[in-house]
C-alpha cells in the first residue's frame, strides 16, 4: 500500500475520479490491464510472465468480442472449445490460458481494487468470475498423460506456434 492507502492495481490509481472519459470502454479496459500488470509486478512476478498473462487476456477479449464487465461463462466455453478443436491446443496450454483469465477476473472482482464500483459507475454493470471449476481447469485436476509427460516442454505449451493465438 502506498501513502495514500491505495494498493497497486486499484482503479483510483489509474482513473481520475470524476473526470469524464472520451472512450470509456477502451480507457477502462486499458486501465484494468495496467492495474493488473502493476499488481502482478508488485507481487514480484517476472515481467515475462506478466506479459504472457496480459497477451492471453487480450486474446480472450478479442475472441469474446466483449469487455470484461460483459464476459460470461459462455465466452469461456466457446473460447476453450475453439482453442482445443480448431487451434489444436494441448490441455496444458488451455489450462494456462484459462488460469490467466481466472486470475484477471479474481483481480477485477476483488473489492480492494475497486474495479466493480468503477464499472458500475461507467457501465451500469460489473465484472464477474467467468472461469469456474465446472468450465475450466482446477488445481485439483489430475495430471494428464503418463508421468513422464507431466513435465511441460516447449512443444506442449503452445498451439500452432507462439504467436498464432496471442
Amino acid at each position: 500500500m502506498g501513502g495514500d492507502g491505495l494498493v497497486p492495481g486499484s482503479a483510483r490509481l489509474h482513473l481520475i475520479n470524476g473526470l469524464p472519459l472520451l472512450r470509456p470502454d477502451e480507457q477502462v479496459f486499458e486501465a484494468m490491464i495496467k492495474g493488473w500488470r502493476n499488481q502482478q509486478l508488485a507481487r514480484n512476478l517476472s515481467p515475462g510472465y506478466v506479459d504472457d498473462q496480459e497477451r492471453t487476456v487480450r486474446a480472450f477479449t478479442r475472441h469474446a468480442d466483449a469487455m470484461p464487465w460483459q464476459w460470461t461463462s459462455q465466452h469461456v466455453d466457446e473460447w476453450s472449445a475453439d482453442l482445443r478443436a480448431v487451434h489444436g491446443c494441448v490441455r496444458s496450454t488451455l489450462r494456462n490460458y484459462q488460469g490467466s483469465v481466472r486470475q484477471f477476473c479474481d483481480f477485477l472482482t476483488n473489492p480492494v481494487y475497486g474495479w466493480g464500483d468503477e464499472c458500475l459507475r461507467h457501465f451500469g454493470t460489473h465484472p464477474v468470475q467467468v472461469v469456474y471449476d465446472w468450465n475450466g481447469w482446477t488445481p485439483d485436476s489430475r495430471p494428464t498423460g503418463t508421468p513422464s509427460a507431466w513435465i511441460l516442454r516447449w512443444s506442449s505449451t503452445r498451439c500452432g506456434g507462439p504467436t498464432s493465438l496471442i
